[in-house]
């Protein structure tokens, strides 16, 4: 079950949008699932996910995000 409603969330590149926590914590726990890693993310989990964006996608695109 987990597993499936995991698989079934949108990718950002799908929507074109950052996905919820909601949908990061889906995410997380059906892949973890998938490799047997039962109770292994934790709460806290989409924080660190969009926290890790948040330096990324500026990165990428070469902005500096950096403060003076």
């Amino acid at each position: 079950m987990e597993i499936t409603k995991g698989i079934n969330v949108p990718l950002a590149s799908e929507t074109l949008e950052l996905p919820s926590t909601e949908d990061i914590l889906d995410r997380a726990r059906g892949m973890a699932y998938e490799y047997q890693l039962s109770h292994a993310v934790g709460p806290n989990v989409p924080e660190l996910v969009l926290a890790g964006l948040e330096v990324k996608i500026p990165a990428f695109f070469g902005v500096d995000n950096r403060i003076i």
